[in-house]
């Protein structure tokens, strides 16, 4: 798993799409987190982080919640699209968050099992806004 896991971020840091793993064995999720963290990917729980993460250019990893809310799913669907700028509506203070980042440096890694990626496919097309997708 670690040698698999490390060729794919290899890949990753390569690219300016954003990297999805899909982890088959749910009970390898806190290790694969903790893999990730000790490879320079900074965990993040909320489109909050990793916009401020971005910021101060580090790369970020986020288990994909159950529901995707719709900044989330915006700054997923920006991160590729528009290459090296966010914008985001808070909905809470109606505020608009607006980020530039270098993709080749501020990295967007999500990570999901197989069964969460399912239910969230059924409401959210996530797979076509990824580059590398890896199954461990």
């Amino acid at each position: 798993m670690n040698e698999q896991l490390s060729t794919y971020l290899e890949c990753l840091i390569k690219q300016k799409e954003a990297g999805l793993i899909l982890v088959e064995d749910i009970n390898n999720l806190v290790l694969i987190k903790e893999s990730i963290a000790q490879r320079g990917f900074t965990l993040a729980s909320s489109w909050q982080e990793i916009l401020a993460n971005f910021r101060i250019g580090n790369s970020v990893c986020l288990e994909l919640p159950n529901v995707l809310s719709k900044e989330l799913y915006d700054l997923i669907a920006q991160y590729s699209a528009r290459e090296s700028a966010i914008q985001i509506m808070d909905k809470d203070s109606m505020a608009v968050e607006s980020i530039q980042f270098d993709p080749y440096k501020c990295h967007l890694l999500l990570l999901s099992s197989i069964q969460n990626i399912q239910e969230i496919e059924k409401t959210h097309s996530l797979k076509d806004k990824v580059g590398l997708v890896e199954r461990i």
